[in-house]
């Protein structure tokens, strides 16, 4: 099933990251970052390798 960014990201932060916060902390000026660039689109081996098309040295 397609779940939108902010689908996700409303959950995290409001039954994940809120949960654990003290009650006496003032959250009014935290910003949250979670996956801010966006859906994965490429994944896996394709999504790791460069240019070439292969994996660099530091990856392995």
């Amino acid at each position: 099933p397609h779940v939108s960014n902010e689908e996700i990201q409303t959950y995290i932060i409001e039954k994940i990251i809120k949960p654990e916060l003290p009650d006496d902390l003032d959250t009014s000026d935290i910003t949250y970052h979670i996956n801010p660039t966006g859906r994965f689109v490429v994944g896996g081996p394709h999504g790791d390798a460069g240019l070439t098309g292969r994996k660099i040295i530091v990856d392995t």
